[in-house]
């Protein structure tokens, strides 16, 4: 029962520390978009389906 518990606990522990590393990454991929969509190279890498317009 020790065994299964100490592996369900690691789990979790994974769990949370991929999902805290999609938070973080979902962070990182904001700042990026927020800072880069005005950009000539931006625009063209996207094909022009972003309209930074939009973006306060």
């Amino acid at each position: 029962m020790t065994h299964i518990k100490r592996w369900f606990i690691h789990l979790t522990e994974g769990v949370a520390a991929a999902m805290m590393a999609a938070i973080f990454v979902t962070f990182l991929l904001q700042i990026l978009v927020r800072y880069a969509a005005g950009t000539d190279w931006f625009i063209a890498l996207s094909g022009g389906g972003i309209d930074t317009a939009s973006f306060g």
